[in-house]
């Protein structure tokens, strides 16, 4: 993996491949900018930093401790009740293995990502997913399209 020659490409790759969008990439970048919405969409369009958030991610995502098909194991089994989210140990030491399964998604580049299907249709889900110790977990809104 090598570097791009130009810094701020390079910050902003990394920034890219750590899940941030080009907006929120740029403006981590250059805070006082007038137009980072543009500037980071004009970033984006360079194949040289396209090819280099991608060599980031898959260096990122050999580097993971668990594969995506593993923590999707443990947190079906989670959600089955068949492990807990959190151990506490005798010592005291509380153990969250929910906050580390996120950890490592969030590490290799799973968690950021924005999928929108696009098809026929007649209505948009949008889920609105809580911290797991609100009472209304899980729940969801129906949007009609115009």
């Amino acid at each position: 993996m090598t570097p791009l020659p130009n810094p701020l490409h390079e910050r902003f790759s990394t920034l890219m491949a750590a899940g941030n969008n080009a907006t929120e990439a740029y403006r981590n970048l250059r805070p006082f900018a007038r137009n980072p919405h543009a500037l980071g969409w004009k970033l984006m369009q360079r194949p040289e930093i396209r090819s280099r958030i991608d060599e980031i991610r898959l260096g990122v995502s050999e580097k993971a401790v668990l594969s995506l098909a593993e923590k999707r194991a443990i947190l079906r089994r989670m959600a089955e009740g068949e492990i807990p989210t959190k151990i506490t140990k005798p010592d005291g030491t509380v153990i969250d293995m929910l906050a580390a399964v996120v950890a490592d998604a969030k590490i290799a580049g799973e968690v950021g990502r924005k999928e929108t299907l696009v098809g026929v249709l007649p209505f948009k889900l949008v889920f609105n997913i809580p911290h797991r110790s609100q009472a209304d977990f899980g729940k969801c809104e129906e949007k009609q399209l115009k």
